[in-house]
């Protein structure tokens, strides 16, 4: 009998979840940090972060984070979120991607799928920082915007008001873009994956 009852335990505690160590918020704190002392890319690991419960075995695609959405927004206080912010504009400013000559292209990076995921956060978070962007940050991110797979009706991501935003402030670059996806999805698929944001431009 007492062999039955260590072995039942043993079962339940296999059972069990195990928390992550370190935690989903020390993590987070971690990659903050790593923005904060001048790594811009540090952004792709705090979205993978605050993607985590603290029992989670794995992190969310990027093209899945919706970062008002996720675990590390949703338990962060206000102190967490205003740093996260920051830290989103710093990539948006300064990551090396920017200067990735990626696009046209039948597939997207990480990059571009986080930049994204920036401007998405800051679109709903601080509108009035978009808004008052000059070309010169747009144009590296129209690519990004363009390419960007998910579905503007379907998904809360605002994609088409991201375009509009980008349209208003960079349209040569624009208009560039989508001339230069248009020719390669022509030739690679047959038909044109950004056809639902042309209405925009």
């Amino acid at each position: 009998m007492a062999t039955l009852e260590r072995q039942m335990a043993t079962e339940r505690a296999k059972r069990q979840p195990t928390l992550l160590i370190p935690s989903p918020a020390e993590r987070i704190e971690q990659r903050l940090a790593q923005s904060e002392q001048g790594i811009p890319d540090a952004w792709l690991g705090i979205t993978c972060e605050m993607s985590l419960e603290p029992t989670s075995t794995h992190y969310k695609p990027y093209h899945e984070l919706e970062v008002e959405k996720l675990p590390g927004w949703t338990n962060s206080n206000g102190e967490t979120r205003a740093r996260v912010l920051r830290a989103a504009k710093r990539y948006l400013e300064g990551s090396p991607f920017r200067k990735n000559n990626w696009f046209p292209s039948s597939s997207v990076p990480v990059g571009a799928t986080s930049a994204v995921n920036a401007l998405a956060l800051l679109y709903t978070q601080e509108m009035d920082y978009l808004v008052s962007r000059s070309s010169e940050f747009w144009v590296p991110w129209v690519p990004s915007i363009l390419a960007d797979l998910r579905n503007p009706e379907a998904d809360s991501v605002p994609i088409t008001q991201l375009l509009q935003l980008a349209n208003a402030a960079a349209a040569a670059e624009v208009i560039r873009c989508v001339v230069g996806q248009v020719s390669e999805d022509s030739s690679s698929h047959g038909y044109f994956l950004c056809e639902t944001k042309l209405e925009t431009v």
